[in-house]
C-alpha cells in the first residue's frame, strides 16, 4: 500500500491512498522525520516507511509544474 501525507492534524496524519481515499493515521505510526508530501509504503511487517526516492520525484514534478505555471508571470506595476 502506498500513502501520501496530505497534512498533519493534532495527533494524526491525514494521508491519501492510491484510490484517492483519505485515511487518518496516528502520528505514533508515522516514521520520524516524515513531512507533508512524503510517500509512505508499508513494509512486509506492516510498518510504514518513507519512500525517499518517490517523495523526491513527486517534489521535483510539483516544482517543475509550479515553475511552468509561473514562468510568464510578470509583476504588476
Amino acid at each position: 500500500m502506498m500513502l501520501i501525507i496530505d497534512r498533519f492534524e493534532r495527533n494524526s496524519a491525514v494521508c491519501e491512498a492510491e484510490d484517492g481515499a483519505k485515511i487518518e493515521i496516528s502520528r505514533d505510526l508515522i516514521p520520524e522525520g516524515a513531512r507533508e508530501g512524503d510517500v509512505l509504503i508499508q513494509s512486509e511487517t506492516g510498518e510504514l516507511q518513507i519512500d525517499a526516492s518517490c517523495s523526491m520525484l513527486r517534489r521535483r514534478r510539483a516544482r517543475a509544474l509550479l515553475d511552468e505555471l509561473t514562468k510568464d508571470d510578470q509583476p504588476l506595476s
